[in-house]
């Protein structure tokens, strides 16, 4: 009790007085976590002055296995979770059975939101060393940038894919735009470490917040996947919340489709074919850089008054207001209908 009298301790070496003895108390840390603390009693201050340095190697050592261990159990915990939930997948598990395992990987990360991302890359399935070191490998490679070190992550491999969860700081949740940001760059660190060895895409579900959630956010990556298949999309971080206008319609019949686009493109592509064809890029552009006028002439190499330009000839000749959200909602079907049918009944 008098030990903790003045708990919780700060992360810094020092020396104090408990009952008849003098404790020296050094902090166990590595890459930004606390592992807890070394503590030295002594009844010579001289001794320990004497031993200062050769404590703090031994904090340093301590540190690094205290590390070691908490990966190996955090491991063991992704091994457990990654057979549960091909287990469920299969229908062999059932929900409550996955959610025990991924209670496992510990109640804190849960309390925070997050993201599932799946990347396509393949491992060799019967290699289970392999796939030990390739996750080893993503932690370490997300540790060492400065961005994600200090934050808990957790992978492993569901029916022979590596399957993440990203904790999200709680300001950037708040925004689409920064979630995906930071999102973005969790998978874009897993795709340079993939990329010369066959790299896959990675697919990244919406902002998840409870436990529960998790296997939904993972069939987000599944549908992600599936679409951006069917769409023949070559992106390498595919997000499920800009497809998911898509998942919504894709049951609606491509006739239907077909002639919704012809009524509202028809002034446009009646006109010549190339005339006809660079507006609707740029229009694509412009719905794709969500409205962004000053991001669209960048994707395009031309100049900002190019852009306005076409999008008011191309206002006026669908007759649509490009300020009005029931206009761009209109407009934003179109485009993804255009995107779910073949060529030949874009037209």
């Amino acid at each position: 009790m008098e030990l903790l009298s003045d708990w919780p301790w700060h992360q810094d070496h020092r020396f104090y007085k408990a009952a008849n003895n003098l404790l020296y108390r050094v902090p166990l840390l590595k890459n930004g976590k606390s592992y807890g603390y070394l503590l030295v009693q002594t009844e010579n201050l001289l001794e320990v002055h004497d031993m200062e340095g050769i404590f703090h190697q031994a904090a340093v050592i301590l540190s690094y296995h205290l590390e070691v261990i908490r990966n190996q159990e955090a491991s063991a915990a992704g091994s457990r979770l990654g057979t549960a939930m091909e287990r469920y997948l299969k229908g062999n598990a059932s929900r409550k059975t996955v959610l025990e395992f991924a209670e496992a990987l510990g109640s804190t990360f849960w309390s925070t939101p997050y993201v599932c991302m799946v990347s396509s890359t393949r491992a060799d399935a019967w290699d289970h060393e392999s796939q030990r070191r390739r996750l080893r490998e993503i932690q370490d490679k997300l540790q060492d940038h400065p961005k994600t070190a200090s934050l808990e992550s957790h992978h492993f491999y569901v029916m022979n894919r590596v399957y993440s969860l990203f904790p999200i700081p709680e300001e950037e949740a708040k925004e689409r735009r920064q979630y995906e940001n930071y999102a973005r760059l969790c998978a874009d660190l897993m795709y340079a470490w993939e990329h010369g060895a066959g790299a896959g895409t990675c697919y990244i579900s919406k902002v998840r917040m409870r436990m529960e959630e998790f296997i939904d956010g993972f069939r987000e990556c599944a549908e992600a996947e599936r679409i951006s298949t069917e769409l023949g999309l070559s992106e390498p971080v595919v997000m499920f919340a800009d497809l998911e206008f898509i998942y919504l319609f894709k049951h609606i019949p491509q006739e239907v489709m077909s002639r919704y686009c012809s009524y509202l493109f028809r002034p446009l592509l009646d006109k010549d074919g190339e005339y006809a064809g660079e507006m609707m890029h740029t229009l694509e552009t412009y719905f794709v850089n969500n409205g962004q006028v000053n991001e669209t002439p960048r994707e395009l190499f031309i100049h900002r008054n190019t852009v306005l330009y076409r999008l008011e000839k191309i206002s006026g000749l669908l007759n649509l207001d490009l300020k009005n959200t029931d206009h761009l909602l209109l407009l934003k079907l179109g485009l993804m209908f255009r995107h779910l049918m073949p060529p030949d009944r874009q037209a």
